[in-house]
């Protein structure tokens, strides 16, 4: 597969984001607001880490940092402190669309999900759990709509198609996730989905997978919304050099 996607690949240009963004430590999970003027990701570089111990891996705990554009240029990046990172593991998982709402994970209970919001250019609210989304199975990544009424997540609960699915849910009264749903067979498979997103018109959910043919093992796919139908459509393999034979994800 990986030889075929080569013969063909996409007409596109990956730049390295520079040390401003980037550290010789793992920097993953990078999330954007839709006017592209804000950047979450997590680092587990010591510099500006809440936390001078190491985990048990051995390496220094997850932070949440994010990084600003200023006149077409990413600007340094910052740890924003207390509450969004204390003195475990602190991940970012997605931006809304508006850059006011954060998503972060918490390896609790299984892995959980929590959000964070802030008023514009105000600080990040302490984070509270997902009510209705979160089980004692492991949930692991989110993406919010525009208009905030529906949230696409990860979860590797009971009754899916196998690893992590994704789910859809709706907003209901009193702020509660209610009308959980897995997506189908058409976009989850026997194996893992993960780092979902949605576009910002709603009409394109990005997400990885290795249960699919493509070059390696996670892969970047997009699926379109079909309004007729009502569903969404099969995943179509982004291509090299968006994806590669290593992980590509988020």
């Amino acid at each position: 597969n990986a030889v075929i996607y080569k013969q063909h690949p996409v007409d596109v240009v990956i730049t390295n984001l520079s040390d401003r963004t980037n550290s010789e430590y793992p920097d993953y999970a990078p999330t954007i607001s839709e006017d592209e003027t804000l950047m979450v990701f997590t680092s587990r570089r010591p510099g500006d880490n809440l936390n001078e111990r190491v985990a048990a891996d051995h390496e220094y705990y997850e932070e949440v940092f994010v990084s600003e554009k200023v006149n077409g240029e990413w600007q340094p990046a910052k740890n924003p402190g207390a509450p969004l990172n204390t003195g475990y593991h602190n991940a970012s998982v997605n931006l809304s669309p508006d850059g006011l709402e954060m998503i972060v994970y918490h390896d609790t209970n299984g892995g959980d999900l929590l959000l964070s919001t802030r008023s514009k250019g105000g600080p990040w609210s302490t984070p509270k759990a997902l009510d209705g989304i979160n089980t004692e199975y492991l949930e692991s990544s989110a993406t919010i709509t525009e208009d905030d009424k529906t949230i696409y997540f990860t979860s590797n609960r009971p009754g899916g198609y196998g690893g992590t699915d994704i789910y859809s849910c709706e907003l209901g009264r009193g702020g509660r996730w209610i009308n959980v749903k897995n997506l189908g067979p058409l976009v989850n498979t026997e194996m893992d989905e993960e780092g979902v997103f949605i576009s910002a018109n709603g009409k394109h959910l990005y997400f990885s997978c290795n249960g699919l043919a493509g070059m390696g093992d996670l892969d970047i796919y997009r699926s379109s919304f079909d309004p007729a139908k009502q569903e969404w459509g099969e995943p179509v393999n982004l291509g090299y050099p968006i994806n590669s034979a290593e992980n590509d994800i988020y």
